[in-house]
This record gives C-alpha cells, structure tokens and sequence, in this order.
C-alpha cells in the first residue's frame, strides 16, 4: 500500500487537523525556525515506505477495525499467535491522546502480555516520537529500558 493512502486515511481520522495546521504555517514567518521545522516534519511524515498488502490488511482490518489482539484471534506466518505466551520483557507506548491507534487498541497487547509495562504519555501518534515531550516521556524510558537488557 502507498504512502499516499495511509496518509489519506490518517487525514479522514481528523479532517481539520490538516486544515488547522496549514492554517498555523500560513501566519509563520516562511523563513523562521518555526516553518522550518514544520516543513522538515511534513517532509518526514511523508517519506515513508510501502506497506506490503497482506501487512496492510492485517493492521488495518485486524488490527484497527477488528482488534484481533484483544480478541486472541491474531495470526501471523500461517500460525495463530499466543500472545500471552510472550516471555519476552514487554514495554507498551499508548498515547492518550493517539487517534491513529487509541489506548483501546494500543494497549490490548499489554493487557495479554505476561508482566508487560504499559506506559500512557499524554500525546498523539506522532507526538510520541518527536513531540515536545517524547525525550522524557518516551525516549528516556526506551532508553532505561533497553540498557537494563543483557547483551
């Protein structure tokens, strides 16, 4: 699936989103820092990478539309998956203010999950990987995170 269709699909989530923050770049100075990281943010949100059909359909259906996770009716490779026989420690971002995957969605898993940690910073999707609050909110706690696996 193209870039351009999730795209279209995250503008149908909120129509006005789009609207309100081309309205927002409109009163920015077109050569300050602030319409600069706009510009370098939009650029980034659209430079992404094909999703194959079949990955589609799953997280789009499965995932979104059906909720397979929390229903314990996830498949992957041909196989059902168990999530609750997950061993691996688990740690579950879930914005609680993410339209693109809402906590109902996101934090099925964590809820599966044997011993998962779910964390809930108050942000949207995107937010959680480069809002003004992503360092200490998510990236830190990744960091901690990983630095208290072995290897």
């Amino acid at each position: 699936m193209p870039v351009a269709f999730f795209q279209m699909l995250f503008a149908l989530v909120n129509p006005m989103q789009a609207a309100l923050k081309f309205q927002k770049l409109a009163r920015m100075d077109p050569v300050g820092a602030a319409a600069s990281h706009f510009v370098a943010l939009e650029d980034w949100l659209s430079d992404g990478v094909p999703m194959p059909l079949l990955a589609a359909k799953d997280l789009l259906i499965g995932w979104q539309v059906r909720n397979d996770t929390a229903a314990g009716r996830w498949r992957f490779l041909g196989g059902d998956v168990d999530i609750r026989s997950v061993a691996a420690p688990t740690l579950i971002f879930s914005g609680q203010n993410d339209s693109i995957a809402p906590p109902e969605i996101s934090e099925a898993l964590g809820r599966l999950i044997p011993d998962a940690r779910i964390l809930r910073p108050r942000t949207g999707h995107v937010g959680m990987v480069i809002g003004s609050a992503a360092r200490g909110t998510v990236l830190r706690p990744i960091a901690e995170f990983l630095s208290r696996r072995p290897g």
